[in-house]
């Protein structure tokens, strides 16, 4: 399921930068310049990482 998530979400972001490319582009230039973006990413990171260790006993493939 989180996989399926994680996947649907790539493809979601993936086609808004395919066909709004510079929107995409500000948007994540105006994220990236905020005092806490590097605790943000640092925490989303190692939260995600431990959720696909977690689910990954679920995982039919090692």
């Amino acid at each position: 399921m989180l996989l399926t998530l994680f996947g649907s979400g790539m493809f979601t972001l993936g086609g808004i930068m395919l066909f709004k490319p510079m929107a995409c582009a500000n948007g994540i230039s105006g994220f990236t310049s905020k005092p806490w973006f590097h605790s943000f990413e640092i925490a989303s990171r190692l939260i995600v990482g431990l959720l696909f260790l977690w689910q990954s006993k679920y995982s039919m493939d090692p």
